[in-house]
């Protein structure tokens, strides 16, 4: 009996462990985007990903997506979370010429393809170093960015 509980025990922490395994790897992304003005100090910024496309997964049904926060001194000027319909841009406004673009990788909860189960294993998020990005010299250029996890 207590050979069977003492299996029974380990059991449970061999399973346990398994579940919480950590990745060792840090990611990296290949992008590239483009700043295009709109308006007076109003901009988009868009962004063209690889994530999902071994899935040949469009960029509205993949499950996991992009998501983009603009900062200027620790201020926020445009985001895009996944929220909303997924999308490849996000809008923001500023009169500053350097804007920091901090990108991470999220579920993406409107995909067909979300299930409950599937859910579950991809709500984590991966977020890259923050890249700094001079609007006035990259205006309308499109430029590739090496993301590297924090």
């Amino acid at each position: 009996m207590k050979i069977k509980l003492l299996i029974l025990f380990v059991s449970i922490i061999f399973v346990t462990c398994e579940k919480t395994k950590t990745r060792k790897e840090k990611v990296q992304l290949k992008i590239r985007v483009e700043i295009v003005p709109e308006g007076d100090s109003l901009y988009t910024l868009a962004w063209e990903d690889t994530i999902g496309q071994s899935n040949n997964s469009s960029t509205a049904d993949r499950l996991k997506e992009l998501w983009c926060v603009l900062t200027v001194d620790d201020d926020t000027v445009g985001h895009y979370w996944g929220t909303s319909t997924p999308r490849d841009y996000t809008y923001f406004q500023t009169s500053d010429s350097v804007i920091q673009a901090e990108f991470m990788i999220g579920p993406n909860v409107f995909s067909s393809k979300m299930t409950k189960g599937l859910l579950d294993d991809h709500q984590e998020i991966i977020r890259f170093a923050p890249v700094d990005i001079n609007i006035k010299t990259n205006l309308r250029k499109r430029m590739e960015l090496i993301l590297m996890e924090k």
